[in-house]
């Protein structure tokens, strides 16, 4: 999942981006890259939204990718640390690496 540059990810926009997984998913839980590079703004509803059970069971694990601003850098941590994923989610600088920690959960 690839955010737009300098998005503003709302919980009305994290609703739709779900709605819009589960209609492509359907039942089949997926790996999760979500590359937030781009992203100006997560609101908090937005974070805890994420973390639902009917969310995480589209998910069998979540990498991170926040690029380099600081922001993004401190909520991913936040989100991580505080809303506390279920599935296994982990923060990385290197889309490289993300998709090769993804792929050790095929």
């Amino acid at each position: 999942m690839r955010s737009k540059k300098d998005a503003d990810i709302n919980l009305e926009t994290t609703i739709e981006s779900i709605e819009a997984r589960k209609k492509l998913q359907g039942d089949k839980k997926m790996l999760m890259l979500v590359d937030t590079r781009g992203v100006w703004q997560i609101t908090s509803e937005s974070r805890a939204y994420s973390t639902r059970k009917e969310v995480e069971d589209l998910t069998i694990a979540m990498a991170l990718l926040p690029g380099s601003n600081i922001t993004t850098i401190l909520v991913a941590n936040f989100f991580i640390k505080f809303n506390k994923p279920s599935v296994p989610t982990k923060l990385f600088k290197s889309e490289k690496k993300a998709i090769k920690w993804l792929n050790s959960f095929k």
